[in-house]
């Protein structure tokens, strides 16, 4: 059973004002969360794994999920088009464990 997780930096634009907010969309085969409560500037974080680093204190219930199955599973995740293995997430989803 395939289950790709993805998480992408986003900005997210209302249709009818045009205002902007920024955050990120994370979501796999079967579910999705998205937060748009950071600046922009939290965005320009340009180390990937920095980045997921930073997000985890802001995750919801689904999000927390998807999460979990990645550290259950062993499985990757793909942050901006950028795939990661399991390996090189392990310290910063696992920190007890270094």
């Amino acid at each position: 059973m395939s289950n790709q997780v993805s998480l992408t930096r986003t900005k997210f634009v209302n249709l009818v004002d045009n205002t902007e907010t920024f955050g990120y969309r994370i979501y796999d085969d079967y579910d999705c969360s998205y937060n748009n409560f950071y600046c922009q500037d939290d965005l320009h974080i340009k180390d990937d794994l920095l980045f997921l680093e930073t997000i985890l204190d802001s995750l919801d219930k689904t999000a927390a999920a998807i999460i979990d199955f990645v550290i259950e599973m062993g499985s990757g995740i793909t942050i901006d088009g950028n795939y990661y293995e399991f390996n090189s997430l392990k310290e910063i989803l696992l920190p007890e464990s270094e």
